[in-house]
């Protein structure tokens, strides 16, 4: 394997486990797990969206900037693509925070279970919608204007962060009621 294909896997993976992780504890929450248990859940899941968002949001704030710098600018189609990632990677951390703030007021008690519960209910649903999404085709723009360096500085992947995001995925899978699995976002089968 080549590092362009080491870096875009990891990349993937990690926007797989980022969504895995919201499903999850959605579900969780949807199915009405004991209180206490589903509360830990989500703590860990949060503090796990938070971390990893923020590093996905970097680089694609990273990518606009690379792009638009390349995009000629009468590409209007290509410029648009690199618009709607602007805002989806806006959306998604203005999410990401509201989840953090209830996290932080939760750990204060200034929140209680079934408000932090609610506050996340709410926030995971806002990170399922179509504003918060990355465009398809901005796969495209990054196939065709991108050099190994461009790729190594927006991916902001080094040991230490794959290592961090395995943890970080390994302490939600370990908060997981038997009935629920990572990888599905669903029930166990």
């Amino acid at each position: 394997m080549n590092e362009l294909q080491f870096l875009r896997n990891q990349l993937g993976l990690e926007d797989r486990h980022f969504e895995d992780v919201r499903r999850v504890c959605e579900a969780g929450i949807a199915a009405g797990f004991e209180q206490t248990r589903l509360d830990e859940l989500c703590r860990t899941g949060v503090r796990y969206l938070c971390v990893v968002g923020e590093r996905i949001g970097q680089r694609e704030h990273a990518h606009v900037a690379l792009l638009r710098a390349r995009l000629a600018p009468d590409d209007a189609p290509s410029r648009g693509i690199v618009s709607e990632l602007e805002s989806a990677a806006r959306a998604r951390g203005l999410v990401l925070a509201a989840l953090a703030r209830a996290l932080e007021h939760r750990r204060a008690d200034e929140l209680s279970a079934v408000e932090f519960l609610a506050t996340c209910r709410e926030q995971f649903a806002a990170l399922d919608a179509p504003h918060t999404r990355r465009p398809h085709m901005i796969g495209h723009l990054l196939d065709r204007h991108y050099r190994m360096a461009d790729w190594r500085h927006a991916a902001h992947i080094d040991a230490d962060t794959i290592l961090d995001e395995r943890e970080r995925y390994g302490r939600v899978r370990a908060k997981l009621p038997r009935s629920l699995e990572l990888g599905s976002g669903g029930p166990a089968r």
